[in-house]
This record gives C-alpha cells, sequence and structure tokens, in this order.
C-alpha cells in the first residue's frame, strides 16, 4: 500500500469562512431536501475543473521499499467519470492517473520498466483497488473532490423531509446506493469531507475538504461561479495510506480540457508502457 503526498502553493481567491470547523448542532437542523439544495446550488454550473499544484509522494512498492517522487501536478476532470492526473518533475511524465466512463488507469513511467493498471468501473472493485500502487482508484478521485451534485430522487420521498443526518459538526447526505457519503458545513453548505465505503458498507477511506476556493467559470458571472476545495486528504483506516492534494488556479473553461485527455487508447499508444496489468482478471 503507498502513502500520497500531493502539496502545491495557493494562488486563487479562498473561502474566508471556515466551513470544517465544528460547531454545537444547530437548534433547527434543515430538512435533508434542503440541505441537498444548498449543497448542489454551488454546483449547478460547473461542468469541468482544471487545477494545478506540486506533488510530493511517498509510498511502499510490492516489494518493500520505501519510494519517494517529487512532481508537478495538473488536474483535468468532467464529472462525473472522467478524469485526467498527470504528474511530472522537469517536464517529464512520472505517472499519469485517469477514467472516463468505462474505465480507470494508472501508469507508472518513473524507472525503465514502465506500467499501467487499468480497470472497468463494473469490474474488480475493492480488490481490483488494492491491485493499484496507489490506495485509491482515479475513478473514486473525482467523488472525493465534493463537485458532483447529490440525487435528491436517490432518497426515499419520506427522508427528504426529515431532519438531515448531524455527526461531529457536519450534516452529513448518505445517497442510498451510493458508496460515497458527503460530509456538508452548516453554514456555507460546502462539501468538507466525504467516505468512500467498501462493497461491506465498511469505510475504505475517509477525505477531508477545506481551503476552498473559488472556479473562475467562462461565460458565467463572477457572482454565480462555483467554490471548490483546494485542500484534499485522504487517510485510509489503520494508517495504511494517505493522499494530500493542494490545488490552485481553477477554471471551467471548455477551450482548456480536451476530449484527447480521457482517451485511454491514445494514451497507451503514446506512453507505451512494457506491462499492463487487467485489474478485472
Amino acid at each position: 500500500m503507498c502513502v500520497l503526498i500531493l502539496v502545491c502553493a495557493s494562488g486563487c481567491e479562498t473561502f474566508n469562512g471556515k466551513p470544517d470547523d465544528v460547531a454545537p448542532p444547530p437548534a433547527d437542523r434543515p430538512t435533508l431536501r434542503a440541505v441537498i439544495d444548498q449543497y448542489n446550488k454551488n454546483l449547478t454550473r460547473l461542468k469541468r475543473l482544471r487545477g494545478h499544484g506540486v506533488i510530493e509522494m511517498r509510498w511502499v512498492d510490492e516489494d518493500g521499499k520505501k519510494r519517494f517522487e517529487q512532481g508537478d501536478i495538473t488536474l483535468l476532470t468532467v464529472p462525473p467519470h472522467h478524469l485526467a492526473m498527470p504528474i511530472q518533475k522537469l517536464g517529464v511524465d512520472l505517472f499519469w492517473l485517469g477514467a472516463n466512463d468505462e474505465r480507470f488507469w494508472y501508469f507508472d513511467l518513473s524507472g525503465d520498466n514502465k506500467v499501467a493498471w487499468v480497470g472497468t468501473h463494473k469490474g474488480g472493485g475493492d480488490q481490483a483497488a488494492s491491485r493499484l500502487p496507489a490506495p485509491i482508484r482515479p475513478g473514486d478521485l473525482i467523488h472525493l473532490l465534493g463537485i458532483i451534485p447529490v440525487r435528491a430522487d436517490a432518497f426515499p420521498a419520506e427522508q427528504l423531509d426529515q431532519r438531515v443526518p448531524y455527526v461531529k459538526g457536519d450534516y452529513v447526505l448518505s445517497p442510498p446506493g451510493s458508496r460515497v457519503r458527503m460530509r456538508v458545513a452548516p453554514q456555507s453548505g460546502l462539501a468538507v469531507g466525504a467516505d468512500v465505503l467498501d462493497g461491506q458498507g465498511q469505510v475504505r477511506m475517509t477525505c477531508k475538504l477545506s481551503n476552498h476556493k473559488m472556479v473562475e467559470m467562462v461565460g458565467v458571472p463572477p457572482g454565480a461561479w462555483s467554490w471548490v476545495p483546494g485542500r484534499i486528504v485522504v487517510t485510509l483506516p489503520d494508517d495504511r495510506g494517505r493522499v494530500q492534494l493542494e490545488l490552485h488556479d481553477f477554471v471551467d473553461d471548455p477551450g482548456r480540457i480536451r476530449s484527447a485527455a480521457f482517451n485511454y487508447a491514445k494514451l497507451l499508444e503514446a506512453k507505451k508502457p512494457g506491462r499492463v496489468i487487467d485489474l478485472d482478471k
């Protein structure tokens, strides 16, 4: 299991409040429906996201050897499934994480023996994730960013008019059938955390979201720009891994994200890994 630490400098407007502060339970909690509406309002116009940062990675490989890498990172995503996250050093690709509607992939390009892991969203499950050289599937990362709206129609109608669950200072949104449980700040309505569950409903990883920043959105008035977390910290149970991202310069601009970034076949042809591991087998 690996430990990843991603770090970057900040360069854009930041949420001035403290959405992840623990506060006493509100005297009159809103309904689940009201919290979902508030949460989704921030994401109504967000269609895509691009951000930048600097990355440091520490992990233990399959031979038990401790590894460390440092480089630059670019995050490209079109929710709910498309992700491209190349990690470079001095302009040379070290790793490339990605996903599209069908599959996810993780390329290790850092050594002489380049390796690619690839799996489908429907196949492999938690066992496939455990075979990756990182503790997080690229497809999970999109959900952990807190940028995907929560569907109210996923909940039973009678539950929507009940008081929203409240745990340790946050409202909790747990859509039935979803393996991602979101935590929402009562004051701002922004995502401040998420839990990814395994097939048995146990927590597979926990994510804390903070340092929220506005997204510069082309064609959208500044007053309607979305807020997204600039810091994402993911931890695994029993200290088995940690992932920290700090991102900046967020934009939603169709001209800055091309569909080719999410094309697995083209990436495979361009990077030419010596070994491809099918996580569905």
